[in-house]
Protein backbone atom coordinates (compact mmCIF):
# COMPACT_ATOMS: atom_id res chain seq x y z
CA UNK A 1 0.00 0.00 0.00
CA UNK A 2 1.34 3.47 -0.84
CA UNK A 3 1.50 6.23 1.93
CA UNK A 4 0.14 9.29 1.36
CA UNK A 5 -0.49 12.50 3.12
CA UNK A 6 -3.82 13.88 3.02
CA UNK A 7 -4.29 17.52 3.56
CA UNK A 8 -8.47 18.13 4.30
CA UNK A 9 -10.72 20.16 6.52
CA UNK A 10 -12.69 19.18 8.90
CA UNK A 11 -15.64 20.74 10.79
CA UNK A 12 -14.92 22.90 14.00
CA UNK A 13 -17.24 23.22 16.86
CA UNK A 14 -17.90 25.16 19.71
CA UNK A 15 -19.95 24.28 23.20
CA UNK A 16 -21.89 25.95 26.09
CA UNK A 17 -23.60 29.90 25.70
CA UNK A 18 -21.83 32.25 23.45
CA UNK A 19 -22.44 36.18 22.84
CA UNK A 20 -25.04 36.55 19.70
CA UNK A 21 -22.90 38.38 17.34
CA UNK A 22 -19.99 36.30 17.96
CA UNK A 23 -18.00 34.90 15.44
CA UNK A 24 -18.53 30.88 14.70
CA UNK A 25 -15.68 28.30 14.57
CA UNK A 26 -13.91 28.28 10.93
CA UNK A 27 -13.30 24.97 9.41
CA UNK A 28 -10.04 23.21 10.63
CA UNK A 29 -7.01 22.18 8.66
CA UNK A 30 -5.99 18.38 9.14
CA UNK A 31 -2.87 16.69 7.77
CA UNK A 32 -3.51 12.55 7.72
CA UNK A 33 -0.71 10.21 6.78
CA UNK A 34 -1.93 6.68 6.65
CA UNK A 35 -1.47 4.03 4.02
CA UNK A 36 -3.55 4.26 0.79
CA UNK A 37 -6.63 1.56 1.59
CA UNK A 38 -9.03 2.89 -0.99
CA UNK A 39 -9.92 6.00 -3.29
CA UNK A 40 -13.08 5.86 -4.46
CA UNK A 41 -13.10 8.75 -7.36
CA UNK A 42 -15.64 11.53 -6.43
CA UNK A 43 -16.57 10.20 -3.13
CA UNK A 44 -14.24 9.48 -0.59
CA UNK A 45 -10.49 8.23 0.53
CA UNK A 46 -9.45 5.62 2.98
CA UNK A 47 -6.35 5.35 4.65
CA UNK A 48 -5.61 2.45 7.32
CA UNK A 49 -2.81 3.40 9.84
CA UNK A 50 -1.07 -0.10 10.75
CA UNK A 51 -0.91 -3.03 8.73
CA UNK A 52 0.78 -6.19 9.19
CA UNK A 53 0.67 -9.24 6.91
CA UNK A 54 -3.14 -10.07 8.34
CA UNK A 55 -4.64 -7.61 10.17
CA UNK A 56 -5.58 -3.49 10.11
CA UNK A 57 -6.02 -1.16 12.06
CA UNK A 58 -6.95 2.58 12.62
CA UNK A 59 -8.95 2.89 9.28
CA UNK A 60 -9.91 6.76 8.46
CA UNK A 61 -12.11 7.74 5.82
CA UNK A 62 -12.33 11.35 3.98
CA UNK A 63 -15.17 12.34 2.00
CA UNK A 64 -13.52 13.80 -1.32
CA UNK A 65 -15.46 17.18 -0.94
CA UNK A 66 -13.13 17.53 1.91
CA UNK A 67 -9.90 16.86 1.00
CA UNK A 68 -7.50 20.04 -0.01
CA UNK A 69 -4.61 17.51 -1.50
CA UNK A 70 -3.50 14.02 -1.82
CA UNK A 71 0.85 13.53 -1.80
CA UNK A 72 2.30 10.67 -2.20
CA UNK A 73 5.02 9.67 0.36
CA UNK A 74 6.33 6.65 -0.67
CA UNK A 75 5.30 3.69 -3.08
CA UNK A 76 5.40 -0.01 -0.65
CA UNK A 77 5.22 -3.02 -2.27
CA UNK A 78 2.47 -5.55 -0.93
CA UNK A 79 3.02 -7.19 1.96
CA UNK A 80 2.49 -10.70 0.87
CA UNK A 81 5.62 -9.76 -1.60
CA UNK A 82 7.89 -8.51 1.58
Amino acid sequence: MDVVLVEWLDAAASSGWRPRGEEPPEPVTCYTVGHLLKHVEGAYISLVMSVNLNEMADITTIPESAIISVTPLAARQPLADV
